[in-house]
């Protein structure tokens, strides 16, 4: 049976949650299955195609995909912005936002990822966000596990004194979000196709970012000269 904990952060992967779930593991990843079926997947895929063929052949000018305009397109956009500002207020305890809108978040870049079999992806950070995550537009079987490695604090194996890892096989329609800090890596995409998915930041708002003001400014200055005072 579910604690209320379960129940509360159901798409949150923690080791009270889910088996998957690594007890060693400090920071939030979630999960979360869209209900988006192949049909939008492959309407999708059409439209982001178009915009990078547009690009290449020099029909539009170059531009982050985040702000293209296209009907599937847009309506992911805003499913993971909704996704992200649901569990974000209940890992908070603070109440949903309205719309997305109201989210103190938003994308600032999304990019979409060919892997090839054979291929995967090093241990990398996003430096430039607050969040990041992937949408799986097409995933065969064994094309390559996401893992994280959490880097909250550097979390070891009391036994083996190895790194504790999660990792999280992918499936179309679902969507990953996790702190842009956390060290992850796509695995080895071993089937004979190709996998397909999104990979999205978001950051905060221009309006939510703190402005330094002058009484914070003569603190600093402040505390400075009197440091300095004291040393001569």
């Amino acid at each position: 049976m579910m604690t209320s904990d379960q129940k509360k952060n159901k798409n949150l992967f923690r080791a009270v949650d889910n088996q998957m779930s690594n007890k060693w593991c400090l920071s939030p990843i979630w999960l979360v299955d869209t209900s988006l079926d192949a049909v939008f997947n492959q309407q999708l895929f059409k439209e982001l195609l178009k915009f990078y063929k547009d690009i290449d052949q020099g029909i539009t000018a170059k531009c982050d995909l985040v702000h293209y305009d296209a009907s599937s397109f847009n309506h992911l956009k805003d499913l993971i912005l909704s996704s992200v500002g649901e569990a974000v207020a209940e890992f908070e305890n603070m109440s949903p936002p309205a719309s997305p809108s109201e989210l103190p978040f938003e994308m600032c870049s999304a990019w979409i990822t060919i892997m090839p079999p054979g291929e995967n992806y090093l241990m990398h950070t996003h430096p430039n966000a607050i969040l990041t995550g992937t949408y799986y537009i097409s995933t065969p079987p064994n094309s390559g596990d996401i893992a994280f490695i959490d880097t909250q604090e550097i979390a070891l194996d009391p036994v083996s004194g190895t790194a504790k890892i999660i990792r999280i096989p992918p499936k179309e329609g679902n969507l990953v979000f996790f702190p842009a800090y956390l060290m992850h890596e796509v695995q080895t995409n071993n089937s004979n196709e190709g996998r397909i998915s999104i990979t999205f930041d978001l950051k905060l708002k221009d309006s939510n970012l703190k402005e330094t003001d002058k009484n914070v400014a003569r603190t600093i200055v402040d505390n400075y000269e009197r440091f300095v005072a004291k040393t001569q």
